[in-house]
């Protein structure tokens, strides 16, 4: 089944497209060995559009764990009525009740559920064709790319290139700085889309005097104003900000996962689409976090909230290991080789690959990588019994062994 053009069919898929998909219900109701693999092939093609694959992924299992059984036949008619007073559109009624009938063997009322799910809590579906989660959605693909310099979209036709390694981005009341060029706000479009590439980092100086750091293999987006009654941004990946107090104005940040919203204060946040642990860690001040279950979580100086697929979690932390990495400081206790490994080839923007027997070895410390990837990974090989090849486009770790 990991058939390349296989894979590709799925590539350009919506959340709507995997619901749709007799392979992928029939994959999250019965995994296989296969199935699995299948996926995991999916999801590390570098143009995948993973973040709607794991937003289908948590809606079926949110059904499959809340609702299965719940609904007697008239509730399930009933709850139509309802879908069909919402949908107004032909061609989307047909598809959601092709949803419901591939969806029998689910049952029919995660089925019925399903759809009334999708349509009330999907990040990217019925938004107003204004908000910044539309602007998102519409333009998606254009993080996909295998271009490695920093650019900044400031309109449909216009991109702005930068090769440095960490480019500072400035906007005031009538400019935005890049590169050493100043671009006019009012050739700008409403939204500004970000895309820092594996390798590289980013700042953004925000015209309200919000400071955000952007780490390795991030996209953001952000107005070229912010309204007068609330400031938001959109990230998939990794930043830290500085947010400039506003009591009239809240400061929200959305991810696929979740919204913060703050006044003013400073804080992290970590939400790739690729990886199953989200986290917002708060250095100071306040901050609320909404998750797509409508829960709230509120979060004080020196925690952390964290989820790994449907659990969530806040707990004491030292701040200091998560945010360092602005710094060019990596910052690791107690984890998996593979994961250090992970954040070393995503920061400089390299594949390392890592034999499996060494994977899960333990590791704690700090490493400098604001500048040359050979002394990390030395640094790391002589804490560790490993070995460290290079090759022309990648590195390999192995085991080293006792002569």
């Amino acid at each position: 089944m990991n058939d390349p053009l296989a894979i590709k069919n799925y590539i350009n898929f919506s959340t709507e497209d995997f619901l749709l998909d007799d392979f992928f219900i029939s994959s999250m109701k019965n995994p296989t060995e296969e199935s699995d693999s299948f996926w995991k092939s999916f999801l590390n093609q570098p143009e995948t559009n993973s973040i709607h694959f794991f937003e289908a992924k948590e809606l079926y299992n949110k059904l499959r764990e809340n609702y299965l059984n719940e609904f007697a036949p008239e509730e399930i008619d009933r709850l139509w009525i309802k879908i069909d007073n919402i949908i107004d559109e032909k061609e989307r009624r047909s598809k959601f009740k092709k949803i419901f009938k591939i969806s029998l063997s689910i049952g029919a009322a995660v089925a019925a559920v399903l759809v009334a799910i999708f349509l009330s809590q999907s990040p990217y579906l019925d938004k107003h064709e204004d908000s910044i989660e539309a602007f998102v959605a519409k333009n998606i693909n254009e993080n996909l790319s295998n271009d490695t310099t920093i650019r900044l979209l400031v309109s449909g036709n216009q991109i702005v290139h930068s090769n440095k390694r960490d480019e500072l981005i400035q906007y005031d009341s009538t400019d935005i700085k890049i590169g050493g060029k100043s671009i006019e706000k009012e050739s700008a479009a409403k939204y500004n889309q970000l895309i820092v590439p594996l390798g590289k980092q980013s700042q953004v100086l925000l015209a309200d005097g919000t400071q955000i750091w952007v780490n390795a293999g991030t996209t953001l987006t952000y107005p070229v104003e912010f309204n007068s009654d609330k400031r938001e941004i959109y990230v998939n990946g990794e930043i830290y900000l500085n947010v400039t107090k506003d009591p009239s104005r809240p400061f929200i940040v959305h991810t696929h996962d979740f919204n913060v919203s703050v006044l003013g204060t400073s804080f992290n946040v970590s939400a790739y689409s690729g990886e199953t642990t989200r986290r917002v860690v708060l250095v100071s001040g306040s901050v609320k976090i909404n998750n797509s279950n409508k829960k709230e979580f509120l979060l004080k100086p020196n925690e952390k909230y964290e989820r790994d697929d449907n659990k969530e979690i806040i707990a004491q932390t030292d701040v200091c290991k998560y945010i360092s990495w602005k710094d060019g400081i990596y910052e690791f206790e107690s984890e998996h080789l593979s994961s250090v490994v992970k954040y070393i080839s995503r920061y400089f923007g390299i594949q390392i690959a890592c034999d499996k027997n060494i994977q899960n070895l333990k590791c704690s410390g700090k490493l400098l990588i604001i500048d040359d990837i050979n002394k990390s990974l030395k640094r790391l090989s002589e804490a560790l019994p490993i070995c460290i090849k290079k090759y022309s486009d990648h590195y390999q770790i192995t085991q080293k062994i006792d002569k």
